[in-house]
């Protein structure tokens, strides 16, 4: 049974699913689009970007859901397919509105090499007033949206507040292992005191860093601005 003051999940039409305060879209991309208190979170659809020898691949989707018959879940299947990569995503959505996705990539053919894959999350610019982003160790960074276009913050920089070294915080005598390898970063939120959309992630399985790329960053342009997510930051071969 849904515990009060959430309300069972409830299907709208072929691609929509209604939450507490809430609805989603999955008509087009991951996500097309959350509508909440009245007001359209997204810019435009969340969805993959991904480039293969040197070209921009483009996806065609599919949609199935199917919404649990006590309303404590739904099923969101996704599906897209360019003419070098299939991506399958599997989403498990909450009564509160959590979806937790699994994300399989598959090559058309035996293999594929992939140049870079990014799944960007655009908010409205009147939206995203507010950031916040967490590393290991509850270390954290928060702040408001600059006016200026461009990346604001990336996960190459850093720049955390560190209160696992504080005393007042609980710091150790000693130092602790970081539990995170590379730039990657396990949650990131955008929006304001009323709206508002975040990634979160366990770990990087799955992800290819790089170097000299960002595994998460926060950007900021005309329409929008949101959470950029490089799954695959360097050249990697995806085999069946």
């Amino acid at each position: 049974k849904v515990p009060e003051p959430w309300i069972a999940l409830e299907k709208s039409g072929d691609n929509r699913v209604k939450c507490l305060l809430s609805t989603y879209d999955f008509s087009k991309g991951l996500i097309s689009q959350v509508k909440t208190n009245g007001e359209d979170q997204l810019a435009s659809p969340v969805m993959f970007k991904g480039k293969s020898g040197g070209k921009k691949l483009i996806f065609q989707g599919s949609t199935k859901i199917k919404v649990g018959k006590d309303g404590l879940n739904a099923t969101i299947e996704k599906n897209f397919t360019s003419s070098k990569l299939k991506i399958n995503c599997t989403g498990e959505m909450d009564f509160d509105g959590f979806i937790k996705y699994r994300i399989k990539l598959e090559p058309v053919g035996n293999k594929v090499k992939l140049d870079s894959l990014q799944l960007q999350i655009p908010l409205k610019v009147k939206q995203a007033m507010d950031y916040y982003v967490m590393g290991d160790h509850m270390d954290y960074m928060t702040g408001v949206v600059p006016g200026k276009k461009g990346v604001f913050w990336q996960s190459l920089d850093g720049g955390l507040f560190r209160r696992h070294e504080i005393a007042e915080y609980g710091a150790m005598s000693r130092p602790r292992k970081s539990m995170i390898y590379g730039n990657f970063y396990p949650y990131a939120w955008i929006g304001n005191n009323h709206r508002g959309l975040c990634y979160m992630a366990d770990n990087d399985r799955g992800w290819t860093q790089g170097e000299e790329e960002s595994a998460v960053s926060l950007y900021r342009n005309t329409k929008s601005a949101g959470i950029n997510l490089n799954l695959i930051a360097e050249p990697v071969v995806i085999e069946k």
